[in-house]
């Protein structure tokens, strides 16, 4: 199972993406895996999913304000490079890195700031 770590200027928020679905949801909503008390933010905003083939997904759940990759609108689900793309919510950015462990990626830190 992928651990997730969200790192929020106010402290910290940590979570596991269900070993079942491998979905994590993200919002304003307590039922969300991860809840960010951002006016902003969504009850249920975007999800982050692990695919079979160890891909990390994001996919944006009708939220109000959108989800964006790259500056692009997330409309479907899509592919999420770590170190390479930029993930951004309600103008804040939320940075993706891989906790390594021994031969494989453990797991991912989010951190969520301002959007540079």
């Amino acid at each position: 199972m992928k651990k997730v770590v969200f790192a929020t200027p106010s402290g910290y928020l940590f979570g596991n993406v269900d070993g079942y679905t491998r979905t994590c949801v993200v919002g304003r909503s307590l039922d969300c895996n991860f809840v960010l008390g951002d006016a902003a933010v969504s009850r249920r905003h975007f999800c982050l999913r692990v695919n079979d083939e160890g891909d990390l997904l994001v996919g944006d759940l009708d939220s109000r304000n959108g989800t964006f990759v790259n500056d692009e609108l997330v409309k479907d689900e899509r592919v999420f490079q770590i170190g390479v793309d930029q993930l951004c919510v309600c103008g804040k950015q939320v940075r993706i890195e891989a906790v390594d462990g021994a031969d494989e990626v453990q797991g991912y830190v989010l951190k969520l700031g301002k959007k540079s």
